[in-house]
């Protein structure tokens, strides 16, 4: 069997990442001059996905021989432009999952994303990973008034499901909120555990052990083609040469499709509008919880993500109802050269507008991105 990659692979001149404006020594790693001829394990991708697969399977002591490939530099794909969140999801879809799917599969998920950053937080600790990962709190906030009662509501029925997780759920209303959450119009919030982090800096001092313990790098090393043996072995096929596998990890994320067409209806690419906000020194409030899911006065379906960074500077995204009905300029769509045209200016003076001492702090976009990732059809 034949893989031929053709439309929707890594295009060589990307939009720049605020993660990446300091790269690392090893951001273009060729462990080799020349690639290795067999590999019991081929990872395709560089970012979250196929890092955290090379690192566990060495956890676990596994014997295999393993390379990774990337396109581009390492972590230059969805995970180097992501907003710099590590936040369970409990009250956008969890709710929703267990009115459609039942209450076991609902909670399932909310453990597992909740899992998720518990073992974040070990492995920054066990390997002394230096990524600024703090531990915080998450407000998801609303601004207008009818948003009151619905999450009041949403937060008594996750209760009443006497969920362990749920003690650390709080919701506030009222006149305080604007105080806690800091945003200006502020009407209700959910708060609870979260973290911050600086994906790049994750991803790259994995590297760094991963390499160490002779995994096999190569970045600037695109998959073209992938062939399956009569035996079962593939050969996968970069632009520096064929690589025999016994095994291969698509860590490949909105470009899965252009390698493995049978997914193309069930893994969709799409675009997203991320940036960073520089801050003057001393011209605003700081933000109490680093973490933020902000619904905006004015028009509740528009919904940001931002965190702040330990500079002051603001990581913010989202926006999507503003470009939703621009679906040429998002959906199906892998080509990160480019920004979203109808949303590109949207977060220009966003904090000024939104958070209360924010006026007159100067803030302003000093880093805008193509964010991307996939929808999901199951």
């Amino acid at each position: 069997m034949t893989r031929q990659c053709a439309a929707g692979m890594p295009v060589p001149n990307s939009t720049g990442s605020h993660w990446r404006s300091k790269l690392d020594e090893l951001d273009d790693l060729q462990s080799t001059e020349v690639l290795p001829e067999t590999s019991d394990v081929v990872i395709i991708g560089g970012g979250y996905a196929g890092v955290a697969t090379a690192y566990h399977l060495l956890v676990a002591g596994s014997a295999a021989s393993i390379t990774i490939v990337e396109a581009r530099g390492l972590c230059s794909g969805a995970t180097g432009r992501n907003g710099g969140h590590v936040r369970p999801d409990l009250y956008g879809h969890i709710p929703h999952y267990i009115e459609r799917d039942g209450l076991d599969k609902g909670v399932e998920l909310a453990e597992f994303e909740i899992a998720n950053l518990a073992a974040l937080k070990e492995v920054v600790q066990k390997e002394n990973i230096d990524c600024d990962f703090r531990l915080t709190r998450v407000t998801d906030v609303w601004c207008n008034e009818e948003s009151v009662a619905m999450v009041k509501g949403v937060y008594d029925a996750m209760v009443s499901h006497n969920l362990d997780y749920m003690n650390d759920v709080q919701v506030i209303a009222g006149e305080d909120t604007p105080g806690i959450t800091g945003v200006t119009n502020a009407k209700v919030c959910a708060t609870y555990t979260a973290a911050t982090m600086s994906p790049y800096k994750f991803i790259m001092h994995l590297v760094h052990i991963l390499r160490k313990r002779g995994v096999s790098i190569q970045a600037y090393t695109p998959v073209n083609l992938v062939r399956t043996t009569e035996n079962g072995t593939h050969e996968v096929c970069t632009a520096r040469g064929t690589i025999r596998a016994g095994k291969i990890v698509y860590a490949t994320n909105a470009y899965t499709k252009a390698l493995l067409p049978e997914y193309a209806g069930n893994i969709i690419p799409c675009k997203g509008i991320c940036c960073h906000i520089a801050v003057p020194p001393g011209t605003s409030a700081p933000l109490l919880h680093t973490s933020f899911i902000v619904y905006e006065p004015g028009d509740p379906s528009v919904c940001s993500y931002l965190i702040q960074c330990p500079d002051g500077g603001i990581i913010v995204g989202g926006a999507k109802d503003i470009f939703r009905r621009y679906r040429n300029q998002w959906y199906d769509n892998t080509d990160d050269s480019c920004l979203i045209d109808s949303a590109k200016d949207y977060y220009q003076d966003f904090m000024q507008k939104n958070f209360r001492g924010w006026e007159g702090s100067g803030a302003a976009i000093k880093h805008m991105d193509r964010r991307h990732g996939i929808l999901l059809r199951l």
